[in-house]
């Protein structure tokens, strides 16, 4: 009885992500028979169809087929690294790259920690993408970010994730407000204030009322909804109403001489890490992990 062998799940992997045999023939320089051949063994192996077929054309894959491309594209990757583990002791290293996506925030808090890790990894190409939660969280389900570094309430549902820090948060008025200079607020007076803030449906929007909601600051009328943290900071600041921010990055921005904090204490939110399943076992992202959280924290 033949094997499975490894180069029957990388063409497995790639004709997947490629969405056709032809395309993936393209991708590997090699013949579409023999990405057919590759697949055809590949599923007589396994004893299951691993692609749905239509008068001979490639469809895509079948439910069984998405949970062998799942477990394949971690043994594909655990191989490269394998490769590139004794390869690295000769002095040859293939080329690697892995994809960091984050909110606006997050970047900022890594950025300086990642460009000192990609200093001392050369080897590693590095790629960053800017996002909201969504978009970071539907492109690690789909294996095109390796890690992600998302703001949560809890547990991300679907993926590895993992709290890595308490990102504290506060409320604000303008210097001008006239609560800037109270000492002494509650919840029941600061709900008859309006409150400036994100859309609804969003992520963002969705933490500021948890965290609202614990302190019982979630009856006051709204003022002004936007998708800008400008918008938002420079409404505040002209005095159109309060809001809930994060501390760190305001602290850092043009606007922190141009808010005065007030006094009600704010649950803080949970800064996760989240990492593709198929990098979940992979050496050199949780080095990289490791790395940006131990000198991000705050």
């Amino acid at each position: 009885m033949t094997s499975i062998t490894f180069r029957q799940l990388q063409v497995f992997v790639e004709a997947v992500e490629a969405g056709s045999f032809r395309a993936c023939a393209e991708r590997l320089n090699i013949s579409q028979a023999s990405i057919s051949s590759h697949i055809a063994a590949l599923e007589s192996q396994l004893g299951v169809r691993l692609f749905t077929r239509q008068r001979g054309m490639l469809a895509g894959p079948t439910a069984k087929g998405i949970l062998a491309y799942q477990e394949a594209k971690i043994l594909v990757e655990r191989g490269r690294d394998f490769i590139d583990r004794f390869k690295a002791e000769g002095g040859e290293r293939s080329a690697r790259k892995i994809n960091i996506g984050a909110h606006t925030f997050l970047v900022n808090t890594i950025g300086s920690a990642l460009a000192v890790y990609a200093s001392q990894n050369r080897d590693i190409e590095f790629g960053v993408e800017v996002g909201p939660f969504e978009v970071v969280i539907d492109k690690i389900r789909r294996e095109e970010l390796d890690i992600g570094f998302v703001f949560s309430s809890g547990p991300v549902p679907g993926v590895d994730s993992k709290m890595v820090w308490s990102e504290p948060l506060a409320f604000y008025v303008g210097c001008d407000h006239e609560l800037a200079k109270r000492e002494h607020l509650t919840a029941a007076e600061l709900n008859r204030y309006p409150l400036i803030t994100f859309p609804r449906r969003t992520h963002m929007r969705s933490l500021i009322d948890w965290a609202r909601s614990r302190v019982g600051v979630d009856g006051c009328p709204i003022a002004l909804e936007a998708d800008s943290f400008t918008v938002v900071n420079e409404s505040i600041v002209r005095g159109l109403g309060f809001g809930c921010l994060f501390k760190r990055p305001l602290l850092a921005s043009p606007f922190r001489d141009r808010m005065v904090e007030l006094p009600v204490k704010v649950p803080p939110v949970e800064a996760h890490r989240v990492i593709s399943r198929a990098h979940r076992v992979d050496r050199a992202v949780h080095d990289c992990v490791e790395y940006l959280i131990t000198n991000s924290m705050p």
